[in-house]
């Protein structure tokens, strides 16, 4: 390899990364959103979440949870094991626990 290849392939891995603290910015942002888009029973695209089709289960559900917005809302297990981890040039999103 020539010095000029060299420099060249360096160039390109350190232009072509992006830094770890913009993707753990954009971890983090992106987690936020989705617990705040969840905590006002909206869809990913903003619009509200249909209620809930059958009496039985909506009333069920209103007696256990005071809510008779549709799942999923990201409380207990699936909000504390909800994470995002950096990768190069990605972000990824996953749950810890199988339950969740």
């Amino acid at each position: 390899m020539t010095i000029g290849e060299a420099i060249t392939k360096d160039l390109q891995d350190v232009l072509g990364r992006i830094p770890k603290e913009v993707l753990t910015d954009v971890g983090r942002e992106y987690k936020e959103s989705i617990w705040e888009t969840s905590n006002k029973a909206k869809q990913p695209d903003g619009s509200l979440r249909a209620k809930l089709a059958s009496d039985k289960y909506k009333k069920r559900k209103q007696k256990l949870t005071g809510s008779t917005t549709r799942d999923f809302f990201y409380t207990g297990t699936a909000k504390s094991s909800f994470y995002y981890q950096e990768g190069e040039n990605e972000v990824s999103f996953d749950y810890n626990d199988s339950e969740a």
